[in-house]
C-alpha cells in the first residue's frame, strides 16, 4: 500500500493585513501620519475636521489598513479608547449580539430572546450553491458567445432573486427584533463588538 502525501488545499490571501501600533499613530496638523519603520515614508491620511478634534481627545489604539474588494479601496479602522458608559437606573437597555448561526441575540436585563437564522444560513448556502453550479457552466463555454451572455443574464437574476429573498428575510428578523424592542419598553440599544 503506497502512502499519500495530499495536503489540503490553502487558499492564499490576496492582500494582506497592515497594522500599526498606537507608538505609530501620529496627529500632525490636520493628518493622520501612520509611521512606516525607519528609512520608510509613512503614510499620511487627511483627517476630516470633526475627526481630528475627536481624535486628538482619546488614547489612540492600534490602527488596521483594510482592503474592502467589494467596493475596491483601502479603509483605515481607528480604534480608540472611550469612558465607560453609564446608564440611568429608570433607562431599559437591550444588549445586542450580532451573530451568524443566530443573527441577533438580545437581553433586555430579565429574558433573552435569540433569532434564529436557519432559514437565513440555508438562503445563503443554496444561493452559494446556485452560484457555484453556474460558474462550472460558464467556465466551459466561450467568453463572448451567445450560450455565454444567455448563462450570465441566468446568472444575473438569480443571484437578484436570491438575494432580495435574504434581504426580504433580513428585513423580517430586524422587524421583529424592533417591535420586541417596542413592546419592552427600551429605550436604548447596545450593540456588542
Amino acid at each position: 500500500m503506497q502512502e499519500t502525501t495530499t495536503k489540503p488545499p490553502i487558499k492564499t490571501k490576496k492582500y494582506m493585513l497592515t497594522i500599526w501600533k498606537s507608538s505609530a499613530i501620529h496627529i500632525k496638523g490636520k493628518q493622520l501620519v501612520l509611521s512606516n519603520g525607519r528609512g520608510n515614508n509613512p503614510l499620511v491620511v487627511p483627517l476630516p475636521p470633526t475627526l481630528m478634534d475627536f481624535l486628538q481627545r482619546v488614547p489612540m489604539k492600534p490602527a488596521k489598513l483594510v482592503w474592502d474588494s467589494k467596493n475596491e479601496r483601502y479603509y483605515i479602522h481607528l480604534s480608540v479608547e472611550v469612558d465607560g458608559r453609564s446608564f440611568e437606573s429608570n433607562e431599559k437597555v437591550v444588549a445586542v449580539d450580532l451573530g451568524v448561526i443566530h443573527p441577533i441575540a438580545a437581553f433586555d436585563g430579565e429574558e433573552v430572546r435569540i433569532w434564529n437564522g436557519g432559514e437565513l444560513n440555508a438562503k445563503i448556502q443554496y444561493r452559494h450553491k446556485r452560484l457555484a453550479d453556474t460558474q462550472r457552466v460558464l467556465s466551459r463555454t466561450k467568453p463572448g458567445s451567445r450560450k455565454y451572455k444567455k448563462l450570465l443574464r441566468v446568472k444575473r437574476q438569480v443571484l437578484c432573486k436570491l438575494n432580495n429573498q435574504i434581504n426580504d428575510i433580513l428585513h423580517k428578523i430586524t422587524s421583529n427584533f424592533v417591535s420586541c424592542v417596542i413592546e419592552r419598553k427600551a429605550s436604548k440599544i447596545v450593540i456588542g463588538g
